[in-house]
């Protein structure tokens, strides 16, 4: 086991963040997944449909969505742990762990 207890990793995580920042390549990896995902989810009439109900639902256009995408493709590491030092407290993250732990056969995750 790391450093940190399985239930504190995630905190530690982010005051590492609150600290330090993120690095360059962070905010670009996961910027890549979600604007891939975004791609992948357009691909099925089943998808576009759920796309096209959701946009409606909230009034919406999917002019909306594109714009959405070009601003998180601009976004900067120091935009990204800025926003996360604004918005999450890691003194206030409630870490809840479900499972059967009495039985000696329960796998554990690292």
């Amino acid at each position: 086991m790391g450093k940190f207890p399985r239930r504190d990793r995630a905190g530690a995580g982010l005051l590492v963040i609150n600290q330090e920042g993120v690095t360059n390549e962070e905010p670009e990896q996961a910027k890549q997944c979600y604007l891939q995902s975004q791609k992948v989810g357009c691909s099925s009439d089943p998808a576009l449909a759920a796309i096209f109900s959701t946009v409606r639902h909230l009034n919406r256009t999917m002019a909306y969505d594109g714009d959405l995408d070009k601003k998180i493709e601009t976004l900067t590491p120091d935009q990204v742990a800025g926003a996360l030092r604004q918005n999450i407290d890691p003194a206030k993250l409630v870490v809840v762990t479900a499972g059967d732990f009495g039985s000696s056969t329960a796998a554990v995750a690292p």
